[in-house]
């Protein structure tokens, strides 16, 4: 499974890294590098989207982007970062994710991830 870093936190052996009410928000897989973000439908910005390890399902919003690569993978909005992991070796990724642009108070700073 391998380890998350996110700021200055390692997450170690866990898929998914942030959930909303059971349901997981954020995923990251290592090997390949696969990132999986689903939001809550009932966002009171009215985005929805769904990407699951770097596919956009069903109807892709125009502003969404999904950029993979072998060592790094990136989604965007408006051509905003919302998430990036890049892979730093076989067993770790790092991670930078900013959600606040979608109404989702979520973002990593050097402290980790907060909500």
């Amino acid at each position: 499974m391998g380890s998350v870093i996110v700021g200055t936190n390692k997450i170690t052996n866990c898929r998914t890294l942030v959930s909303v009410k059971d349901d997981p928000l954020i995923q990251v897989d290592i090997a390949p590098l696969r990132v999986s973000l689903r939001l809550p439908r009932n966002l009171p910005s009215g985005v929805f989207f769904e990407i699951v390890e770097n596919e956009i399902l069903g109807k892709r919003p125009q502003e969404l982007r999904v950029v993979p690569s072998a060592s790094n993978v990136s989604v965007l909005w408006k051509e905003m970062l919302l998430l990036s992991a890049t892979l730093l070796d076989e067993r770790t990724a790092h991670l930078k994710v900013d959600l606040r642009t979608l109404g989702i108070r979520i973002f990593d700073d050097h402290e980790g991830v907060q909500a």
